[in-house]
């Protein structure tokens, strides 16, 4: 169970309010049973009913009173001065009724200073959690700080890779359809034998074919290349969420412990 170091100091402040009988009664205050109300009762002892007593010296002033008292009433009562009695046991209920009154303001002063420094000290928790927080959630902000930085040098450095990479992969040659090859082996076989106008005939298909082949090769290397690049753009894109979903995470569990310090 968590105790407050404010309480705490406050429990031994109480202990040391806590005397015995001894300690109180060190002078003789003489016979109680002649005191005329509160005031003049507490006055024997040194106090003044707007004094901080506590309840059992309350208590104990009261016994030694209610003592001397009962016994001045029997001695009257024996001898039979009757209305002397009533009177002192008049006296007695009335002053009963002003001691329970100042135990009541003296307990409702106790709780009005527990309650005092339960704020304070309440007060000066929050203020130290709110402290801490501050540089907590400082620390938990650097730290995601850090992994976007390290997360954005890791995606660069994997990109100048690449590049890096595909700036030396060669040119291919190009590979011609089977109807390209036939074409170009016509036309040598033509020049061959001196067929120079069928020769001439088949160059313009080959002019036709041998472009449109050249764009379509060299077009399905780049974008094998354009390929290499998405996948590494959709592997960073995953690592992106992952990350998000790590820094939510940070910032949540701080979070949690806040509230977790607060509601204690």
């Amino acid at each position: 169970m968590y105790v407050s170091p404010f309480l705490h100091t406050r429990m031994l402040s109480y202990e040391e309010y806590e005397v015995d009988a001894s300690a109180i009664f060190k002078q003789d205050v003489g016979n109680l049973s002649n005191v005329r109300n509160l005031e003049d009762c507490l006055s024997r002892f040194s106090y003044t009913p707007s004094d901080r007593i506590e309840r059992r010296e309350i208590c104990l002033i009261y016994e030694k009173v209610q003592r001397d008292m009962e016994r001045e009433i029997n001695h009257l009562a024996h001898t039979c001065a009757y209305d002397a009695a009533k009177e002192l046991r008049a006296r007695l209920t009335s002053l009963r009724r002003e001691f329970d009154a100042l135990q009541t303001t003296s307990v409702s002063t106790t709780h009005a200073d527990q309650k005092g420094h339960f704020e304070r000290a309440a007060t000066v928790m929050k203020r130290n959690l709110n402290i801490e927080d501050k540089m907590l959630a400082d620390h938990i902000n650097d730290e995601c700080a850090r992994l976007i930085a390290d997360q954005e040098l890791f995606h660069r450095i994997q990109w100048e890779n690449l590049e890096k990479a595909i700036s030396r992969i060669p040119t291919p040659r190009v590979k011609y359809s089977k109807r390209c090859i036939e074409l170009l082996r016509a036309e040598h076989e033509l020049i061959r034998l001196s067929q120079y106008d069928d020769a001439r005939k088949v160059r313009k298909m080959i002019e036709r074919v041998l472009p449109q082949e050249e764009k379509l090769f060299y077009q399905a290397h780049e974008d094998a290349l354009e390929d290499q690049r998405r996948k590494l753009r959709d592997a960073q894109k995953e690592d992106l969420v992952r990350l998000d979903e790590k820094l939510k995470g940070l910032k949540w569990t701080n979070l949690r412990k806040k509230e977790m310090k607060m509601k204690m």
